[in-house]
C-alpha cells in the first residue's frame, strides 16, 4: 500500500458518518406487523428500516432478511409476529451523530450486520449507513473523495 492509499483510506475512515448516512429515517413501530414491514420495505425500496418505540426512539433495525426468516421458520404465524419480536439482539447496531465511519464499519462487523441507524443524543434515528453506503464512498474516485471530506 502505497501512503497517498494509506492516506485515502485513513481520511475515509475518519470522515464523519454523517457524510455517507441516508436520511430521513423510514421507521415503523415496535408493534407493527411484520406484514406493514414488508410493506414498508418494499414501498420505499429499502433492505431496512429503523424500530422505534412509541416516542420514536430507536428499538431494532429490521431487515428484509430478517423478515424473509421469520416467514420461513414461523409461517403460521407470520402474521401475528411484530418488528419489535425480531430486532432484540445483545448489541443493537447503532452509533452516535459524532461517529466515523470507521465506528460505523466496527459496529456492523461486531453486530453481525450490514447497516447501522445513526442516532442523536436523545436515542432517535436520523440516519442509516449499510454496507452498500460504504462500498459507494470506498469506490469514488479518488478526485470526488478529496472533495467530500
Amino acid at each position: 500500500m502505497t501512503n497517498k492509499t494509506a492516506t485515502a483510506t485513513t481520511t475515509l475512515a475518519d470522515r464523519p458518518v454523517a457524510a455517507v448516512m441516508s436520511r430521513p429515517v423510514i421507521a415503523i413501530h415496535a408493534g407493527d406487523t411484520l406484514n406493514r414491514g414488508l410493506q414498508v420495505l418494499a414501498i420505499a425500496d429499502l433492505h431496512h428500516v429503523a424500530v422505534v418505540d412509541e416516542i420514536g426512539r430507536f428499538v431494532g433495525l429490521l431487515s428484509d432478511r430478517t423478515i424473509a426468516a421469520a416467514w420461513l421458520h414461523y409461517p403460521s404465524e407470520f402474521g401475528r409476529l411484530c418488528a419489535g419480536d425480531l430486532v432484540t439482539l445483545p448489541q443493537q447496531p447503532i452509533v452516535a451523530d459524532d461517529a466515523k465511519v470507521r465506528d460505523a464499519a466496527l459496529t456492523m462487523h461486531s453486530c453481525g450486520t450490514d447497516a447501522v441507524v445513526v442516532v442523536d443524543a436523545e436515542g432517535d434515528p436520523i440516519g442509516i449507513v449499510t454496507a452498500a453506503d460504504l462500498v459507494d464512498l470506498i469506490a469514488q474516485p479518488m478526485d470526488s473523495r478529496a472533495a467530500g471530506a
